[in-house]
């Protein structure tokens, strides 16, 4: 946390921003590499991010937990302690929810912002409710407006389904359909970069029907 003081007018949250980003890589970066998470506040302002996070990317955690209505201001700083730093909440973030990709060519760590983590979380619960035999198979719809995130969202919750509750999945195989070349582009670009994040080594895009037929049909398992 870089928490600076909430009396003094010309003292920012992206003055603590350059703090961490300029100074401490300057002066402690064999400290830094230690850090997963980097937070900005000045008492009305909380926002979450990396140490290599641009400043605009920086995000508020609005939300203590997924019901709870959106908090601005002063009350940002609350949600953000107990949304993101609640014991068991931290835990969770650290482990499933901090994507560095594969040879990046910059220093890069995509963090989730809350509406993806709920949603992860909450579309792997009702995945695993609704699996058949004993349930319908339908998982449910996550519905979210352009430019939210929607595509790290959905590689947050394939880390959950690979990674976790392993005798529920079991390996499962899992498919990402686009509607457009551009999304298409953009997702399968970020997922082939995903292979140590997600433990899976065949991760690739599919270039038409019969080689996803063919694809499916040749692995003896999921994966």
């Amino acid at each position: 946390w870089e928490f600076k003081t909430a009396i003094e007018e010309d003292t920012t949250i992206h003055d603590a921003w350059e703090q961490i980003t300029i100074r401490y890589q300057r002066d402690i970066p064999n400290l830094l590499k230690y850090c997963f998470l980097s937070v900005i506040c000045d008492g009305a302002n909380t926002r979450l991010g990396s140490i290599f996070t641009p400043y605009r990317f920086y995000y508020a955690w609005n939300k203590a937990n997924d019901t709870d209505t959106v908090a601005h201001g002063i009350s940002s700083l609350m949600t953000m302690i107990e949304g993101a730093f609640a014991k068991d909440r931290i835990l969770q973030i650290l482990r499933d929810f901090v994507f560095y990709p594969d040879d990046s060519a910059k220093d890069e760590v995509i963090v989730c912002r809350y509406p993806q983590f709920f949603a992860a979380e909450k579309m792997l619960a009702h995945i695993k409710q609704h699996m058949r035999p004993a349930g319908d198979g339908k998982g449910g719809t996550y519905f979210g407006a352009t430019g939210c995130g929607k595509t790290y969202a959905m590689l947050f919750l394939s880390r959950l389904i690979m990674l976790r509750d392993a005798e529920t999945f079991r390996s499962p195989t899992i498919i990402l359909l686009e509607d457009r070349d551009d999304l298409d582009t953009q997702t399968s670009e970020l997922f082939v970069t995903a292979k140590r994040y997600l433990h899976q080594t065949d991760v690739r895009s599919i270039e038409s029907r019969h080689d996803l037929e063919k694809t499916l049909r040749d692995k003896p398992s999921g994966g």
